[in-house]
């Protein structure tokens, strides 16, 4: 009881100190009020969310654990990440787009709400309750040419990979932490990016690629070098580990480094910081 107090006040202290407080705090204390209540009837909620002109539904659904969801998303709507502040500003008009680690789907349905009809996307996560979230929000959406795949991407293709840490979904990772050590895991299967587009030409072309893998970073990429050389996509992604083998490895595939620092998209010179990275091709 003690520790998910402890985790609940860590929660509001960061949320404290996102954009969403500094820039709407009257908006955000009351969406934390209603975020509440929703618990404690169990009330399950469909609400819209504009994105500098962008419009989708979203649902925040009372499930009891944290980091399931979507109590961030309520709260935060287009505060939630950096990449939406620029991203409407970087991604082409059209573009088929990879997402790894997807969840529920909320960065999915950006995507699709600033892409073309036509355009597809792969969208992939190892939790059940995540992709039957993420199926109905796309059809409350209309939005169709998503092919959803259950299992995680890492540098090598199995049918059983050990994924650590199940007791918080959105920590889960194929590389242990001390911090999962003695968490309850399971096996899924396995994909690489090339296996994706390549083998299983579930996709033929990747204008953008979003990471959210919990320490699985430079697997992933390390799976994905025929992707990067020839398809050169945008790669969005949070970096947790091995940050100097994944700045070589993106270096010599011609990427430059930026981040989103006081409302601006900044180039990255040195260290990268412990954020999420964009990741351009040059050319």
């Amino acid at each position: 009881m003690f520790s998910k107090i402890k985790k609940s006040v860590s929660n509001i202290l960061t949320l404290l100190k996102r954009q969403s407080f500094k820039d709407k705090p009257v908006r955000t204390i009351y969406y934390l009020i209603l975020i509440g209540i929703f618990l404690i009837f169990r009330i399950k909620k469909i609400y819209k969310i504009n994105i500098k002109g962008k419009f989708f539904f979203y649902t925040y659904k009372p499930y009891v654990q944290m980091g399931m969801g979507g109590r961030g998303q309520f709260v935060l709507r287009e505060f939630y990440d950096p990449f939406l502040a620029y991203g409407l500003d970087i991604l082409p008009k059209k573009f088929n787009f990879i997402d790894v680690g997807c969840s529920r789907g909320f960065f999915t349905l950006f995507l699709l709400a600033t892409n073309s009809s036509d355009a597809k996307g792969i969208c992939i996560d190892p939790f059940d309750y995540a992709l039957e979230d993420l199926s109905e929000v796309l059809k409350l959406n209309k939005f169709e040419n998503i092919k959803i795949i259950k299992g995680v991407v890492s540098d090598k293709t199995s049918d059983k990979i050990f994924v650590h840490n199940i007791d918080v979904p959105s920590e889960a990772s194929v590389i242990k932490k001390k911090s999962n050590e003695n968490k309850k895991s399971f096996s899924c299967k396995s994909y690489t990016i090339d296996e994706l587009i390549y083998s299983m030409n579930l996709i033929k072309s990747v204008e953008f690629i979003k990471i959210d893998a919990e320490s699985a970073e430079l697997e992933i990429l390390k799976g994905s070098i025929k992707t990067l050389r020839q398809m050169k996509p945008i790669i969005y992604l949070e970096i947790t580990k091995n940050e100097k083998e994944i700045r070589e490895l993106l270096l010599e595939n011609h990427y430059t480094f930026f981040h989103f620092l006081n409302g601006k998209l900044e180039v990255v010179d040195g260290e990268f910081p412990h954020t999420s990275i964009l990741a351009k091709p040059l050319s």
